[in-house]
């Protein structure tokens, strides 16, 4: 959407679809719904006269969060998840620890020596 536009002016943003346009004769309202865009334009095309209303639908901000969101860790809801979650958290950092300490007395390779 142009920022110099009428549309930007009446707050239409990018992002926004097209879920209803004005029927070829009188005030009927067409669904866009599961219409391809050759069929659309078609229906564009057949215009009398030069005005076409348009329904349209706001984008969803929110749908990238949600999708994000489903990959989040869960935080616990009851007491015994939450000693599930610290038990399993302290074996984690016990596990690093002792990993780390098998590892403290070895010598790498290192190619830019």
């Amino acid at each position: 959407v142009d920022e110099s536009s009428d549309a930007y002016d009446q707050g239409i943003r990018p992002g926004a679809q097209v879920v209803m346009v004005s029927n070829t004769f009188g005030d009927e309202m067409l669904s866009t719904k599961n219409v391809r865009m050759t069929q659309f334009l078609q229906v564009l095309q057949s215009r009398f006269g030069n005005t076409v209303r348009l329904a349209l639908e706001k984008e969803n901000k929110q749908a990238a969060n949600d999708f994000w969101e489903q990959f989040a860790p869960k935080k616990p809801q009851t007491e015994a998840e939450k000693r599930d979650a610290e038990k399993k958290s302290a074996n984690m950092a016990a596990t690093f620890e002792e990993e780390e300490a098998k590892l403290a007395d070895k010598n790498f390779w290192n190619p830019f020596r």
